[in-house]
């Protein structure tokens, strides 16, 4: 969900049959870049689960998603997936398979996804008087 505040994206990893071997981290904005949420090792339980994860309020601004196997074999038939809930819908920023070894790095941006105003004053005798909110 959009707000005053920032964008909502959601994480959705498919896990393999070591789930406890998978962690990620999400970093940003760039060009600093801080943790601004993940899971450590052993968080996932689940054999072949679907997992989403939810982090709220990013700002519009470039980020890092990443990946890590610890066994360094990827995530067997495994993929993610990164969606923005933006004020239009729901948009992919980012997605991937499982394949890699150690790990992988992905970069995403946050659109500005706030609400403009717009104001339309009457105009040439037509008495059109209002606001709309459009996202740019």
């Amino acid at each position: 969900t959009s707000s005053a505040h920032g964008v909502t994206i959601r994480l959705h990893i498919q896990l393999d049959d070591e789930p406890q071997d998978t962690s990620w981290e999400v970093r940003g904005p760039l060009p600093r870049p801080t943790l601004l949420d993940g899971v450590t090792y052993d968080y996932y339980t689940q054999s072949n689960s679907l997992v989403e994860e939810q982090i709220d309020d990013l700002e519009e601004g470039d980020y890092y998603f990443l990946l890590n196997d610890f066994h360094d074999n990827g995530i067997e038939h495994g993929s993610f997936r990164i969606i923005a809930d933006l004020m239009t819908g729901p948009k992919v920023l980012a997605e991937g398979s499982g394949n890699f070894a150690s790990g992988q790095i992905s970069e995403f941006t946050i659109p500005n996804d706030q609400p403009v105003e717009v104001q339309i004053s009457e105009t040439g005798g037509y008495g059109i008087r209002g606001s709309a909110a459009v996202s740019r």
